[in-house]
């Protein structure tokens, strides 16, 4: 608590013009000072002075008391508040200082602090359509808002390997081993994935058949017309492990959302995905 020291100056006119000072401390014996002596704090009732052999009697005005005092409440009472705010904003293991940042979310254009959220059906950061969104709001998947191109899967005939999965997660490492094979036929789905930018970004990828199918599921199937998608086959990059013949691949009907075994040389629909 911050400590104060009260200065009051007193001036009683009588024929000797006597002036008496309280300064907050010190009575001297008897109860008699001289001019500029200091007095007690605790005894500010009456106080007896003497000047030049004349005894000087005055009473020090209750009003000066309360006001002192008061001054002493109010400021015992602003400690208390202060400390009350310590405690209920500032506590010890809590880091006082923060800073927040006001952002301009990329896609939904949104004026948000610290961090931008988004939700299932609305923009997302690259100009896609949010399909997924993990709890916190802030990291998810979204899909390229218009079909990016009707062409063949491609690789017709070639062993692409057992590491071609269909869960979700899977589409961005299928695109890139379709991609090493470096199949002959050229601008196939995987081609179009990999040459697909918006906004400088590359990162777009052929989905696999869970993700697809949850882009059907998540905007399409409830028929509110949200992607624009049409009811027609939209290439995945999954395939059916047990074709040895080599020759087939996913796609996902979007009149029902059903997963068909397409051959390669077929033309559908080509989404691509990403994440965020």
């Amino acid at each position: 608590m911050n400590k104060f020291t009260l200065t009051l100056t007193l001036v009683f006119l009588n024929i000797n013009q006597v002036q008496a000072k309280a300064l907050g401390a010190g009575l001297t014996d008897n109860n008699k000072i001289s001019d500029g002596d200091e007095l007690k704090r605790s005894d500010w009732n009456t106080y007896i002075s003497s000047k030049r052999g004349d005894e000087l009697t005055f009473r020090i005005h209750e009003n000066i008391h309360k006001r002192f005092v008061d001054v002493e409440e109010k400021n015992r009472d602003l400690q208390k508040r202060i400390l009350y705010l310590e405690e209920m904003l500032m506590p010890e293991e809590t880091d006082s200082k923060a800073t927040l940042t006001l952002l301009r979310c990329a896609g939904t254009q949104e004026i948000q602090w610290d961090h931008c959220t988004y939700r299932v059906g609305g923009a997302g950061p690259k100009g896609g359509i949010v399909f997924r969104v993990d709890a916190d709001g802030y990291h998810g998947l979204e899909v390229t808002s218009t079909d990016i191109a009707i062409t063949k899967f491609g690789c017709t005939g070639v062993d692409l390997g057992n590491n071609i999965k269909d869960y979700i997660g899977a589409g961005l490492s299928n695109t890139d081993i379709i991609h090493d094979m470096n199949c002959p036929d050229l601008m196939n789905a995987v081609d179009v994935a990999k040459a697909h930018k918006v906004y400088g970004n590359e990162n777009w990828f052929l989905p696999s058949q869970a993700e697809l199918n949850l882009v059907y599921h998540s905007l399409h199937a409830d028929g509110n017309g949200t992607g624009n998608f049409t009811d027609v086959h939209y290439w995945t990059s999954s395939l059916d492990i047990t074709d040895n013949s080599n020759n087939h691949a996913y796609a996902v009907y979007f009149g029902d959302g059903k997963t068909a075994n397409k051959h390669r040389d077929s033309t559908y629909a080509v989404r691509l995905i990403r994440k965020f």
